[in-house]
């Protein structure tokens, strides 16, 4: 099994070494996201499967990002939704989400995130595209300059609670 069971070894025996200053929640999605990007290298048959989020920096953003967060449980994220090729364009995504938004107001989230490319990105289309996360009710919260790209930040609130804005 090519994913995270591999990675628990190292956080459990940093938990167990600094259990009060190391969030072991964090460190698991830290490492279902890293393991989303290997998932769409696998889904697309293109090899290596790991490839930036495996590499000493990119798995540290990719900590700091799920880690480091002002709301806590507050707010939930679609970090990846991975589609083989042949099945996009049937809706499946849109149907992800509305699945995802149900959850996440059901166990009582406030705030859910994604993180698209613009443009569209195909080496990054696991993030899911601008245009289905607009449809489904997402609003662009911020951006950051990513290459000839921005890796956008969009939310979906429920009420009454208000989205969280950057720099402010």
């Amino acid at each position: 099994m090519p994913f995270t069971p591999f990675h628990f070894g190292p956080g459990l025996l940093a938990k167990s070494v600094l259990p009060r200053h190391y969030s072991w929640t964090a460190f698991v999605v830290s490492q279902v996201v890293i393991d989303c990007e290997t998932l769409y290298y696998l889904v697309q048959r293109a090899y290596p499967v790991h490839r930036t989020l495996h590499t000493f920096l990119g798995g540290t953003l990719a900590g700091l990002a799920t880690g480091v967060h002002p709301s806590g449980k507050d707010v939930w994220a679609i970090g990846c939704i991975a589609i083989k090729q042949d099945f996009r364009g049937r809706g499946l995504s849109d149907r992800i989400m509305e699945a995802v938004i149900r959850e996440a107001r059901r166990s009582g989230a406030k705030v859910l995130e994604a993180y698209p490319t613009r443009p569209w990105d195909e080496p990054r289309s696991f993030r899911g595209s601008e245009s289905a996360y607009r449809r489904a009710g997402f609003q662009e919260i911020g951006k950051e300059q990513d290459g000839a790209s921005e890796i956008l930040l969009m939310q979906l609130a429920y009420p009454p609670y208000s989205l969280y804005t950057i720099g402010t």
